[in-house]
């Protein structure tokens, strides 16, 4: 599967190649753009993502922003070569990284070969599959092409041109849905090989129904194209406005069963962008030549790839089979060793030690956890993890929130935007000498006096720079009518 999905990709970015044009209406323009394949040409996609994630009341802030750089080379069609440098940083749950990465795909002796850049060790490595032929057809690639210009004939030619760098450009804008583009998600699905149509359908996807998801993704488009020479300059696409409450609650309709099965609450799920858009800036047509660099091919690690024939162990003409031993009960597979007390340390971003945590009463650890994110999971599935924030968001509410007795607890409340709105509760007592928080933040709905999908942590500032967050589903905390079970929830992990 992955290497046929390699060879769909391949002519998928190829097919920007195609991507040129001039004219004075939308149709001429469209067709200019087709005129020729290009041999090769570079580009750089530059992606701005900034949204959330959330079920059952346990929401996540996510974003995703910065630069992928790519050269695609086809002057030899079997041998088609690429090279891509990207610099992201992703961000979730108060805390960021910055990634920068880098590869090398070569078609050499039937094999395709990718070098690939650790960003952590700084070394190379190199992974190498056999060829496979191309599951998208000359016929096939005519049909979509065909299929993209119907489209893009929909789009409106603005009357004024405008300057892309130092080129003139007409410019196209598109305002669709992705169901516009329901043909050529035909012509790639049939494309697929029946061995990969039985994967993807034995995971409970039924590729019948894929386009019935596309009317719900809303693109707003914009095509620069050359005056001069026809070819694309940019391309801007904007996806924000899509309908991400209709398409869940499709999704929910169409694979509740399965979610049931694993205990998700598709009602809960909610899904929200307030940016989702990139844009890919044209350069170099027909002048990119990938070669890989000498010492990348050198120094390159070889991690496999291709099977290799294996000497077949002797075979023992009279085997006797050994009595059976009890299996031992198994433990949790995390990855993680506890310490003699059964705690688990959680540690920070660069690997210092903060906190030693317990599970609490009732849960088990998740064998997704790492040392410095640890999950919990209980029978009725309500969740917990913990995290060490080097965010200051509590900070802000603290600093700039406003303050507010009642009850013989002082609490900090701070408006964000929108109806977004942060509280912070002192719960009264002290780690470690700091104050110990209940905290919840979401849409708050004035009218019925409530939170809308919270989000709830137990938190305190571990030194001048980090907070300990402990993430609580809505589902445990709606059951607690006492503030002191804060405390009682936090000894527990905590002792």
């Amino acid at each position: 599967m992955k290497k046929g999905m390699l060879a769909t990709i391949g002519a998928a970015a190829l097919s920007l190649g195609l991507l040129c044009g001039c004219g004075a209406t939308t149709e001429s323009v469209v067709e200019k753009m087709f005129d020729e394949a290009a041999e090769s040409f570079a580009c750089t996609v530059e992606m701005d993502v900034d949204g959330s994630a959330g079920v059952s009341g346990f929401n996540v802030d996510f974003g995703l922003s910065g630069t992928a750089d790519m050269e695609v080379d086809n002057n030899d069609a079997d041998a088609p070569a690429y090279h891509m440098l990207a610099d992201i940083k992703a961000s979730a749950m108060g805390s960021s990284e910055k990634v920068k990465t880098e590869a090398y795909v070569i078609t050499e002796n039937n094999n395709v070969k990718t070098y690939t850049l650790d960003p952590d060790s700084d070394e190379w490595t190199l992974t190498e599959v056999p060829v496979e032929e191309n599951p998208l057809d000359s016929k096939s690639r005519k049909k979509m092409i065909s299929e993209l210009k119907d489209v893009l004939g929909e789009a409106q030619l603005q009357k004024k041109a405008e300057k892309i760098g130092s080129e003139s450009c007409h410019v196209l804008k598109l305002n669709t849905t992705a169901d516009a583009f329901k043909g050529i998600v035909k012509i790639a699905m049939d494309a697929v090989d029946d061995k990969t149509k039985e994967e993807i359908e034995d995971a409970g996807v039924d590729l019948d129904k894929i386009t019935d998801y596309l009317s719900f993704i809303t693109i707003d488009a914009t095509i620069y194209a050359s005056q001069k020479t026809g070819r694309c300059v940019q391309l801007d696409v904007n996806l924000g406005e899509s309908d991400f409450a209709g398409l869940i609650k499709k999704v929910s309709k169409d694979f509740g069963s399965m979610a049931d099965g694993l205990g998700v609450d598709m009602s809960s799920v909610k899904l929200e962008f307030d940016k989702l858009s990139f844009s890919v800036m044209f350069s170099d047509w027909d002048d990119v030549k990938v070669k890989i660099p000498k010492d990348v091919e050198e120094n390159a690690r070889n991690s496999g790839g291709i099977d290799l024939p294996i000497d077949p162990e002797p075979i023992d003409p009279d085997p006797i089979d050994p009595e059976p031993e009890p299996e031992p009960e198994p433990e949790p597979q995390t990855g993680l060793s506890p310490n003699r007390d059964g705690s688990y340390t959680l540690y920070d971003y660069y690997g210092n030690p903060v906190v030693d945590v317990y599970e609490p009463n009732g849960f088990e650890i998740d064998s997704s956890s790492s040392e410095d994110f640890m999950s919990f999971w209980d029978d009725d599935w309500n969740y917990v993890s913990v995290y060490v924030s080097s965010m200051n968001n509590w900070d802000n509410v603290l600093n700039n929130g406003e303050s507010h007795k009642e009850d013989g607890y002082e609490y900090f409340l701070l408006e964000g935007d929108g109806d977004n709105v942060s509280m912070m509760v002192d719960l009264g007592f002290l780690y470690d000498g700091e104050v110990v928080y209940a905290a919840v933040e979401g849409d708050y709905d004035k009218d019925a006096g409530d939170f809308v999908y919270p989000s709830y942590y137990i938190t305190w500032k571990i030194d001048e720079d980090h907070w300990v967050q402990v993430t609580i589903s809505s589902g445990l905390c709606d059951s607690w009518d006492d503030p002191g079970q804060f405390e009682d929830f936090f000894d527990q992990m905590f002792h």
